[in-house]
């Protein structure tokens, strides 16, 4: 419960950094909020999926143990988490999170129904641009690595996708 209300203090402060700026323009987004939105969405998953399901893997480190996959079809996104069941707590880390539908934290010049246009202008170049669809690095750390993509089609977000490595 503490986690999850974190979690919405930590979407509250972001929702409100994004939101307008000086003389009605929209705030210009970085790509550290947006990452930090998709981990908020991953967190949250949904109070009512669709549909959840569960893979059991075996640890990387410790074969004696099976961590699980989870996905959550939440309508108009879905979560995939890795829960590593090794240490107690179970640990979670978001894998990826794919935004298809209008979304509270998601909006103005990178929601989905966006123009491509106007997600470059806010922003920049992508790291990688694979046919219609840009890719940017949410981690200068990591380049390549964790990652941002619109998914676009005919100059339009079509989805927003974050995925993140899981070591």
């Amino acid at each position: 419960m503490r986690h999850l209300l974190h979690s919405l203090l930590v979407v509250l402060a972001l929702w409100a950094s994004l939101g307008r700026g000086a003389h009605g323009q929209e705030a210009a987004y970085t790509l550290t909020q947006l990452g930090a939105i998709g981990k908020s969405l991953a967190a949250e998953k949904c109070y009512r999926p669709v549909e959840v399901k569960t893979s059991f893997i075996p640890n990387p480190r410790n074969r004696e143990v099976a961590d699980e996959m989870l996905s959550f079809d939440c309508r108009t996104f879905h979560v995939a988490i890795y829960r590593s069941l090794s240490a107690s707590p179970a640990k979670e880390m978001p894998m990826s999170v794919v935004l298809e539908g209008a979304h509270p934290l998601a909006g103005g010049a990178w929601a989905v129904g966006a123009a491509a246009a106007s997600v470059r202008s806010v922003l920049g170049s992508p790291l990688r641009v694979f046919g219609e669809n840009l890719v940017y690095s949410l981690s200068p750390a990591r380049p390549g690595q964790d990652t941002l993509t619109f998914e676009v089609s005919k100059g339009i977000v079509e989805a927003v996708s974050w995925s993140w490595e899981v070591d």
